[in-house]
């Protein structure tokens, strides 16, 4: 009987060896990135015929972010895709080369892909120009979807673009699997999920839904999980989305809006975000700051013409016209700065906002404000929350 008990001792302690172990959970961790997403990045901004017109200075945008992050010096560049306007290879290699000099530095860089990183590219493409930059764990065989770990906390970035080359977010079956795997591997880290559609919003247009990721078994996934937190992009505006413990940040385009970064910070179990705009005087070429702003000025006045477009086509008199615009660029303006929510209830007791989302219903416009307003974002400059 000694014998037998000694044998099955043994034989535990050899299943117990086959058996994977999960990594201890640090308690106290301590966690600072900078975020962003949407660099857009081209080496023919100037070339661009965008309705962005900041985009004429997305080089210069680009080095001044990447400056700012090198003097802050977190611990970890978080990118949430559309890394390039295009997916223009030569355009892949030269934001590669900056990024390099971030990796550089000691400063990780984890991104995912965008809809915009398949346009002239493939994922093979893709993964020889950026993957020698990233620090992957664990990779999906099926995408570029990996797993990068800082400082005990689990990055999953995932590829929501290499299904269908970027045209919808969506997981493939074997990404799926590959994703319960992971969070099923680091159950009880604190894992932060990474993606460039977003998981929450449900934001509407004229002819379908889109900017949200298509699985619709994610959300509920994650939150099994104890995934409390989403970082994402691809609205070109920030924004932060709460459903019950799980949280979204939204990160605006650089080059768009009014020009911020992003700022995690977590210590234990206390998670703290918020941003501010990029210091093009401090970080930028000379004049940066007055280019942008002018970018910005003719940005709006192109939004004005296109919506001015439509009113007149609609026969609106001379003062409805007026009214309808100055209610579309109160809320052109909150959505951009990511204060739309703070807005919402004086945008809806517009007089003119009935008559803006009837005018503009046949567009994508209309149902998109509509859809936006139905759950108006957080404050998008600020979020605090306790892990739990």
């Amino acid at each position: 009987m000694k014998y037998m008990k000694a044998f099955l001792t043994l034989c535990m302690v050899l299943l117990c060896g086959c058996t994977e172990k999960k990594a201890e959970v640090n308690e106290d961790t301590s966690f600072h990135a900078v975020v962003t997403s949407d660099l857009h990045y081209t080496q023919n901004g100037g070339e661009v015929d965008s309705v962005v017109p900041g985009m004429a200075y997305v080089e210069d945008i680009t080095d001044a972010v990447l400056a700012e992050v090198l003097a802050i010096h977190p611990d970890v560049l978080i990118l949430t895709g559309d890394n390039t306007n295009g997916g223009n290879p030569e355009d892949e290699k030269a934001l590669a080369g900056k990024l390099q000099k971030v990796v550089d530095a000691g400063i990780p860089v984890v991104m995912t892909t965008g809809n915009h990183d398949y346009n002239q590219s493939d994922m093979q493409v893709y993964a020889g120009n950026f993957d020698s930059l990233l620090m992957k764990e664990e990779s999906d065989p099926a995408s570029e979807s990996y797993v990068a770990i800082v400082n005990d906390v689990v990055l999953l970035a995932m590829d929501d673009g290499a299904a269908d080359q970027g045209q919808t977010g969506t997981f493939s079956k074997e990404t799926m699997q590959w994703l319960k795997a992971m969070l099923k591997k680091y159950e009880g880290h604190k894992i932060i999920f990474l993606s460039h559609h977003n998981v929450l919003s449900a934001v509407k247009t004229a002819d379908k839904e889109s900017y949200r990721i298509t699985n619709e078994e994610l959300p509920g996934l994650l939150k099994k999980y104890n995934v409390q937190l989403v970082l994402s992009g691809h609205l070109h505006s920030a924004s932060v989305l709460e459903d019950g413990k799980l949280h979204e940040i939204i990160s605006s385009m650089p080059a768009n809006g009014d020009h911020r970064l992003g700022f995690l910070d977590m210590e234990g179990d206390a998670v703290e975000y918020h941003s501010e705009v990029i210091d093009f005087e401090a970080y930028g070429i000379n004049g940066l700051k007055e280019d942008i702003a002018a970018a910005d000025e003719q940005s709006w006045k192109n939004s004005e013409n296109t919506f001015r477009q439509i009113l007149d086509a609609k026969e609106y008199s001379e003062e409805e016209t007026e009214g309808i615009l100055a209610c579309v660029r109160l809320f052109m303006q909150s959505y951009e700065e990511g204060i739309l929510g703070d807005h919402a209830q004086e945008i809806q007791s517009d007089p003119y906002y009935g008559k803006m989302i009837e005018a503009l219903q046949d567009k994508n416009y209309g149902p998109w404000m509509e859809s936006v307003m139905e759950n108006p974002p957080l404050p998008a400059d600020h979020l605090s929350f306790v892990w739990n």
